[in-house]
């Protein structure tokens, strides 16, 4: 145990901190450098405590073991590799992630202001990583393999809620091995019957999905679907804005004993909605061209996928489309970035509730709205970092609490 009162302590060497009780005072900072690791060994409770304001950095590897949990009060700065091997590690303050998360031990998030997440890559080739507190997600790298017969994925379990942003970027990393056709689970939330929000804006697939792999959202869980093909070979599904309407258009090279196509509209991409059918062509090995419009879109988010049966009545899925629209009602939210007073301007007068969440996902504020067309919100007892504002029917926005 000892303390640090003032400057800058380096590991220049790295090593192990065994049950250490560390306290940083004053302006004082702890640095890993590049290259370099730290074991941070609890195997029981410990901390890392301040007495006024100070910092921990980690620009080479920090190595969480042992079964303890590990509360780090300073702002911690993690530009290089946090691997969470056991036990729990538990930031207290500011976290800052600028590069990978990775482990499967248990990183608690209840008490941390989240000002950037980076790169989460759970397991241990593969493993499963648990979140105490809400996950918000800007990338995760998943690994998945086959192994002695057995395909196994990583994981990531969050006791709160999952909510995906929409800018996010998720990964599949194919470690190995032939993949079995099937449904894998990689993100669970345990927060509440809707705990998972919002969809991965890009995904990068493996080699072997050659265009058979899709992502499942649901609510409480994230899946990856490994299908086997249509049996019509689907080049080109794609949707357009057409004034207010939407048109689908897909294209096929070839198809075997295909019957019909049913199309499927949802808003979230969970629940699916059935707007009509266009009859196939059987059996043939000539191009064909489909087109569907949809006369009433939904206002914002439309998601799309074909349902495409067969004349035996077998049933395929296509992968989903987005198409954005445009949204109908009008706010502005300024001055952005803010300190204490939010103002909200709508072009008419609205009811509803304004809803403000942290960079987690986790509800900090609810405001009733009824028959106004401008009001002011309070932001001062909210710590710094990203909010998003939500109201049913406006597009959500981002707003940065300085």
């Amino acid at each position: 145990s000892g303390s640090v009162s003032s400057g800058n302590l380096v590991l220049s060497q790295g090593g192990t901190l065994t049950n250490a009780a560390l306290m940083l005072k004053n302006q004082a900072s702890l640095t890993i450098p590049a290259t370099k690791i730290l074991d941070l060994n609890y195997s029981t409770n410990g901390a890392i405590s301040i007495l006024g304001s100070a910092t921990f950095t980690n620009n080479g590897t920090l190595n969480k073991i042992g079964v303890g949990n590990l509360d780090v009060y300073p702002a911690f700065f993690n530009n290089g590799i946090l691997k969470v091997g056991a036990g729990t590690f538990s930031p207290k303050n500011n976290l800052t992630n600028n590069n990978i998360i990775n482990g499967i031990g248990t990183l608690n998030l209840t008490d941390a202001t989240i000002l950037k997440m980076g790169i989460m890559a759970p397991g241990n080739s593969p493993g499963t990583i648990n979140v105490t507190g809400n996950y918000f997600n800007q990338k995760i790298i998943i690994e998945i393999e086959q192994s002695f017969g057995l395909t196994t994925i990583d994981k990531l379990i969050a006791s709160g809620v999952i909510n995906l942003g929409g800018f996010d970027t998720l990964v599949i990393d194919h470690l190995g091995g032939a993949i079995d056709y099937a449904n894998y689970n990689f993100l669970t939330c345990t927060g509440g019957a809707d705990c998972r929000t919002g969809m991965f804006n890009s995904v990068v697939y493996p080699t072997f999905c050659n265009g058979e792999c899709s992502i499942e959202y649901l609510s409480t869980v994230v899946n990856l679907k490994y299908e086997k093909v249509l049996p019509v070979e689907l080049v080109y599904f794609n949707g357009r804005l057409l004034d207010k309407e939407i048109q689908l258009d897909w294209t096929t090279l070839s198809e075997e004993n295909a019957a019909s196509f049913d199309i499927m509209r949802s808003a979230n991409g969970n629940e699916w909605v059935y707007l009509g059918e266009v009859s196939a062509n059987g059996t043939t090995t000539t191009k064909k061209d489909y087109s569907f419009l949809d006369t009433e879109p939904l206002s914002g988010e439309n998601y799309y996928r074909l349902k495409q049966h067969d004349l035996d009545g077998t049933i395929y899925y296509s992968k989903v489309i987005r198409v954005q629209t445009p949204i109908k009602k009008a706010w502005k939210l300024y001055p952005n970035p803010v300190q204490d007073i939010l103002e909200v301007r709508f072009s008419n007068n609205e009811d509803g509730i304004l809803q403000i969440f942290d960079a987690t996902g986790r509800l900090v504020l609810k405001h009733e709205i009824q028959a106004e067309k401008s009001i002011s919100v309070d932001l001062s007892n909210l710590n710094s970092g990203l909010y998003w504002v939500q109201m049913t029917g406006f597009k959500t926005e981002m707003v940065v609490k300085q």
